[in-house]
């Protein structure tokens, strides 16, 4: 900011007030970016939900009815 005080010239300082603000912004947008679910965790979610819908309509097959949780944990 002392920069801008010496020189007076309006564009000078502003375009130096400027590159302040966007440097400091900038590991802000990196952190959102690396800030993420990683792969692995969402194809284990998958696979989970997969096997799990899989497992319940067999026992419903083979219950010739529908089969729940609630009734599957009594």
């Amino acid at each position: 900011m002392r920069a801008a005080e010496l020189d007076k010239s309006v564009v000078t300082s502003g375009l130096f007030i400027q590159s302040l603000m966007n440097s400091s912004i900038h590991p802000h947008k990196e952190c959102g970016l690396d800030r993420h679910v990683p792969e692995i965790v969402l194809f284990l979610m998958f696979a989970t939900i997969v096997l799990t819908t899989a497992t319940l309509g067999y026992a419903s097959g083979i219950a010739g009815h529908r089969v729940t949780l609630a009734h599957s944990f009594c």
